[in-house]
């Protein structure tokens, strides 16, 4: 059974390499909300944004992505 197109997204904010990236998930029907931000090379994510995501996506599963992020790939 085909998945039912309910995409929302909010690309709001998002310039260059990161929009152009995310930008095909969303046209292909995707579900994509941005709720946090790099600042000052740390993420920001407040607690209302969290609160606000999950009133609006009460059974959603979230899922956190980095890129370029500076982890070690190095099993400990």
């Amino acid at each position: 059974m085909p998945r039912k197109k309910v995409a929302t997204s909010s690309l709001k904010g998002l310039t260059g390499a990161s929009k152009k990236a995310l930008q095909p998930l969303v046209d292909e029907g995707q579900a994509i909300q941005v709720i946090g931000r790099v600042v000052n090379g740390k993420l920001e994510i407040d607690s209302a944004s969290i609160s606000e995501f999950n009133r609006k996506f009460p059974n959603a599963k979230m899922t956190f992505v980095a890129v370029n992020a500076p982890f070690d790939p190095t099993p400990c």
